[in-house]
């Protein structure tokens, strides 16, 4: 197994071990529509981003990115939450050509008012 895809199962190991199904039901009322969570809460959420950032943060831009894809693939909150908040803490090496990728990101993986704002507040926000 790759060392992208070992990182990748051991933060879904962590966010699922950390997920609480009280959370999960409770959090649900804020979004008018099916939202799909573990039930991790935020301050956890950015904790496991940053210790598995700190791990990955000298490997080029261009691989980072291709982990944010994998993990924004599954469609949970949480995973969006490590991969926005991942780009967001690449800023300072933005170019003008990431900007295409983000506005894929926008138009593919925010669906929700969460997304949204953990995205477009944050990496996207930087950037414009």
């Amino acid at each position: 197994m790759s060392g992208k895809n070992m990182i990748l199962q051991e933060i879904r190991r962590e966010l699922q071990k950390n997920a609480n199904e009280q959370y999960h039901q409770s959090i649900q009322r804020f979004f008018k529509e099916e939202i799909k969570l573990l039930g991790v809460k935020t301050p956890l959420i950015r904790k496991i981003s940053q210790k598995y950032f700190s791990a990955i943060k000298d490997r080029p831009k261009q691989e980072i990115f291709s982990l944010c894809e994998k993990l924004l693939e599954s469609g949970f909150g949480e995973e969006l939450g490590v991969a926005f908040d991942w780009t967001f803490r690449l800023r300072e090496m933005f170019e003008k050509k990431d900007f295409p990728l983000l506005e894929s990101w926008l138009k593919k993986h925010v669906t929700n008012w969460g997304a949204c704002d953990n995205l477009c507040c944050n990496a996207l926000g930087y950037f414009i």
